[in-house]
């Protein structure tokens, strides 16, 4: 079991991350790599190429025995490490134990209903976290997983037991290798078994033009949301805010307008489907 898990942000409240004021951790390291990522810097691992440290205006960055070290303490946050990484990657980490971040969960605890892992991909640490969130909800807290619904069910079910739901993103039905670069539909067999044991709490897909069958993708989430009104399917009309500038080039011109975007909602509508968000 891990011991340790690698951390690139920790928002201690957030309303956008499942229901009340949560705290949200984002761990590194995810297997997709989607043309709109927004935290992109979050896929890959460092690998302590060093490139980065002569490039700190801050001095924040260091290398100790191989290893690039990060101090958080003088960081300006000018990003400038994450933009000359050659691997995409970013420095800005930190290693935490489950009594670290225990311990700042406490600290928060009085003011939030619960704590959302997100990333990068949460399950990708699944044994650290399946007894960390047995820690968590014995304070009271719920604890949620957002995921982007490519693991193994049964091999991450002790985490799934553990939680209390999934913020799931369903990238795309077609086209899925392109967007993400991954082959297999194995989100959509999750998506269903995690719904027939309740573990579900929202469904999201971004959506653009170009890359993806928006039709059928809404089509088959819709088709199996249908029988559980408790779960809202949330539409997110992707925006190149943030993007980095490689992004930009190939997202760019598949973003869709307001009134494109509304139109899809149309079409959930008239085959009866009516338990979405609309996100503009």
């Amino acid at each position: 079991m891990n011991q340790k898990i690698l951390v690139n942000q920790i928002i201690p409240f957030s309303n956008v991350d499942g229901e009340g004021n949560r705290c949200s951790i984002f761990v590194q390291g995810c297997q997709l790599n989607c043309l709109y990522c927004h935290n992109s810097e979050t896929i890959q691992i460092c690998r302590h190429c060093g490139i980065c440290v002569e490039h700190c205006p801050s001095k924040a960055l260091s290398i100790h025995s191989g290893l690039v070290v990060y101090d958080e303490s003088q960081c300006t946050q000018c990003d400038r490490c994450i933009v000359v990484c050659p691997y995409q990657s970013t420095p800005k980490t930190n290693a935490f134990t489950k009594d670290d971040l225990m311990a700042k969960i406490v600290s928060y605890r009085p003011y939030i209903r619960g704590v959302t892992f997100s990333g990068g991909e949460p399950t990708l640490y699944a044994d650290f976290l399946t007894e960390l969130a047995q820690k968590i909800k014995k304070l009271g807290l719920t604890v949620y997983i957002d995921s982007n619904g490519f693991f193994d069910f049964d091999a991450i079910f002790p985490l799934i037991n553990a939680v209390d739901g999934f913020l799931l993103d369903i990238k795309a039905v077609d086209s899925i290798e392109h967007l993400c670069g991954v082959k297999d539909q194995t989100h959509l067999k999750n998506l269903e078994r995690l719904l027939e044991i309740d573990k579900v709490i929202e469904v999201r897909t971004v959506l653009l033009n170009k890359h993806m069958d928006q039709i059928n993708t809404l089509n088959q989430v819709a088709d199996r949301l249908e029988v559980y009104p408790q779960v809202p399917y949330r539409l997110i009309r992707a925006h190149i805010t943030g993007l980095k500038k490689e992004q930009e080039a190939l997202v760019g011109e598949a973003i869709m307008t307001v009134k494109e975007f509304l139109a899809y909602g149309n079409h959930l509508r008239q085959k009866g489907f009516h338990n979405f968000i609309l996100q503009k």
